[in-house]
């Protein structure tokens, strides 16, 4: 049995409507509430974020490759 269903902005997917959450020890309290953070207390180093170019090229030889073992 096929299921036709056409999701679309008049007909949203169900999972489209969840969110996701982090939890962690201590961000809620003892009664469901949210715990204010103080922001200056928790400074961190600036983080470095890699960064990796590649060529048009590289990235069609990968393709045609995955396509050619199928």
């Amino acid at each position: 049995m096929t299921n036709n269903i056409c999701w679309g902005l008049d007909n949203p997917h169900p999972f489209s409507q969840m969110k996701t959450e982090l939890i962690w020890e201590g961000k809620y309290d003892e009664y469901g509430n949210r715990r204010t953070v103080d922001i200056v207390a928790c400074s961190m180093p600036p983080q470095k974020i890699e960064t990796i170019y590649e060529t048009d090229k590289s990235c069609l030889r990968c393709t045609s490759a995955a396509r050619a073992s199928n």
